[in-house]
């Protein structure tokens, strides 16, 4: 997985409540259950990913940007 989709992924898994991200894996996504207290919560990852990660990769595709400047000022510092 590029670096990319790496960084729309981690940025991805957010959306979802500490409890569950340390579960989120990219290679095992899919439906995922949590219990909160006397709630369970049930999320479809797939589809969810399927539907938000080109918004994501334009938000990683940012933060690369930003990365790039970061280091380009520092070379020329």
């Amino acid at each position: 997985m590029e670096a990319r989709e790496r960084i729309a992924f981690a940025l991805f898994k957010t959306d979802y409540p500490p409890q569950m991200r340390a579960d989120i894996q990219m290679d095992q996504l899919g439906q995922i259950r949590t219990e909160f207290g006397s709630v369970t919560l049930t999320a479809d990852l797939t589809i969810d990913w399927n539907e938000k990660r080109t918004e994501y990769l334009l938000k990683a595709d940012a933060a690369l940007s930003e990365m790039d400047a970061i280091v380009a000022e520092r070379r020329g510092a």
